[in-house]
């Protein structure tokens, strides 16, 4: 994939499963460009994965970060993963498919 785009499983504070698209390239406004030309295609990529993303610009910080989510806990017992792991893989393999041609047009 491009430099400065990572895919990534998150598990952040609050209590969900993140699927992401990161962008950090290493330079704050080469990042904002490539999160804006990503969001202008917003409706299309939102309907290729099949659902509402979160779109975070994070003004404050360099990078910027596009992702769907899932409550989860990771506090549960382990056999009640099994949703959110086939979930998860899922929403990867489609954001990888759906983002790959228009980040090799950034």
């Amino acid at each position: 994939s491009k430099v400065g785009f990572g895919f990534a499983w998150a598990l952040p504070k609050e209590p969900i499963l993140r699927v992401e698209l990161y962008i950090d390239t290493g330079d704050k406004d080469e990042n904002k460009a490539a999160f804006d030309a990503l969001m202008k295609k917003k409706d299309e990529i939102e309907g290729e994965v099949g659902e509402k993303l979160h779109w975070e610009r994070m003004e404050e910080a360099r990078a910027c970060r596009i992702y769907a989510s899932i409550p989860f806990q990771i506090t549960l017992p382990a056999e009640q993963h099994e949703p959110a792991k086939s979930w998860g893989v899922e929403m990867m393999l489609k954001f990888i498919d759906v983002y790959q041609p228009s980040l090799s047009g950034l």
